[in-house]
């Protein structure tokens, strides 16, 4: 049974490098400006004071309370004082030179695998392109993920997930 799942494991990220491009996680900044998973001052004192901030909290379990940050509609996660994902929703902030509102070009010129394997998404009518990251050590990350929603042939949100 566990032999199975090894060999599950390993075609599923095979399958996923050869249909998605990657990127290497050193060196991304946000706006050209703060590391990815910065902790939390640094977002501060680059971008100033946030607009908003919503707190949960979960009393069964104390070390998963979760912040959102906003600025503008951008909404940073932050986890232990750490940013640990984003939803760029506005023209204010940029992931790898790209931002909501450039054309989709953009994004297939870039990663032209993951485009060519873009795939639909929700009710909105979304186009998401998955890019998968690259450790320092040449690994794919099992952790996060850059998706890119476009809708009609222009990028309408960027985020910073957990691979799925």
């Amino acid at each position: 049974m566990f032999f199975g799942s090894v060999i599950l494991f390993m075609n599923y990220s095979v399958g996923q490098t050869e249909r998605f491009d990657s990127y290497p996680q050193q060196g991304i900044l946000i706006s050209d400006e703060v590391p990815l998973f910065p902790k939390v001052e640094m977002l501060h004192e680059a971008f100033g004071a946030p607009d908003s901030v919503v707190e949960y909290s979960y009393a069964e379990m104390e070390e998963l309370n979760l912040r959102e940050i906003y600025y503008g509609k951008t909404k940073f996660i932050e986890q232990g004082k750490i940013i640990t994902g984003f939803y760029l929703l506005d023209t204010r902030f940029s992931i790898l030179d790209l931002k909501v509102g450039d054309h989709a070009r953009e994004v297939k010129s870039r990663f032209p695998n993951s485009y060519n394997n873009r795939y639909p998404w929700g009710n909105e009518n979304f186009e998401v392109v998955r890019v998968l990251l690259l450790l320092e050590n040449g690994d794919i990350s099992d952790g996060e993920i850059f998706l890119f929603f476009l809708k009609e042939d222009f990028i309408a949100k960027i985020s910073l997930v957990e691979n799925p």
